[in-house]
């Protein structure tokens, strides 16, 4: 897992869970986060390093404590970012493939900006159900037939998931990439039908700081229940457990000052 640091603020340190990543832009300063969710990806070899905030926005401190957790997941921001590419959604058919955090957050986006139908594919029925809550209109196990639509949110990264977008497509329709962020095998297309159907294929992986801006005003003015998808915090000595416990809900998160 990495070590937990000591981060230096100014002349001040404070114990703060070390997150693998393998970059910091340039500029960015360690931050304390009152919360830090583990939704990590660790490379071996790594110690951990700064949790780090860009300095183009800052998460509202009087938000309740019961959202805080989501309020420090970034990765919405590549959501926002997403939805940009699949363009406009008001009345538009929107399916979204994996209901995991970040999927879950896409339908609850999706159904605040006016999609006609959302429609919710993966294979854990609890989280399926969970999307009801968030704003799907329609649930599909995977592997079941999924309607036509017109935009498709892959967020999974799993190749059926892929495959299902594809088949899925109207024309005209738009399939944005999310959740493939892992090498895994090849996805058939077909040239023909994207060119005949006037279909859009986009990959999302980073973010730019008019996302992030986007991202903390839509939680801020959000009526979703978010704080059902974060465990209770615990503190950073059961860190380990966390990480071989199975998930009772998408996220678990730590909370240093927790004993």
């Amino acid at each position: 897992l990495g070590r937990v640091t000591q981060q230096h603020l100014g002349n001040r340190q404070t114990d703060q869970l070390g997150i693998s990543q393998s970059l910091r832009p340039p500029g960015c300063e360690p931050v304390r986060l009152h919360h830090v969710i583990i939704d990590v990806h660790i490379q071996c070899g790594q110690e951990g390093i700064e949790v780090v905030r860009h300095k183009t926005t800052s998460i509202p401190s009087a938000a309740s404590r019961s959202q805080q957790p989501h309020r420090t997941e970034l990765g919405i921001t590549r959501l926002e970012r997403a939805v940009d590419l699949a363009g406009e959604l008001a009345g538009r058919r929107v399916l979204v493939s994996g209901a995991g955090m970040l999927g879950l957050t896409a339908v609850a986006a999706v159904a605040d900006a006016g999609a006609a139908e959302v429609v919710v594919v993966d294979p854990d029925p609890a989280r399926l159900e969970l999307a009801l809550r968030f704003g799907a209109d329609r649930i599909r196990p995977a592997g079941e037939r999924v309607p036509r639509v017109d935009v498709a949110l892959e967020l999974s990264g799993a190749p059926a998931g892929v495959g299902t977008c594809l088949d899925c497509l109207d024309v005209g329709g738009a399939l944005v990439l999310v959740g493939s962020v892992a090498p895994g095998p090849p996805i058939a297309l077909d040239p023909e039908r994207v060119v005949r159907s006037w279909l859009t294929v986009a990959g999302v992986h980073n973010y730019e700081p008019r996302h992030l801006r986007r991202a903390v005003a839509f939680l801020n003015g959000s009526r979703w229940p978010w704080a059902d998808l974060v465990a209770e915090p615990v503190g950073l000595d059961r860190v380990g457990e966390l990480l071989l416990s199975p998930m009772v809900r998408p996220r678990a998160s730590v909370r240093p000052e927790v004993r």
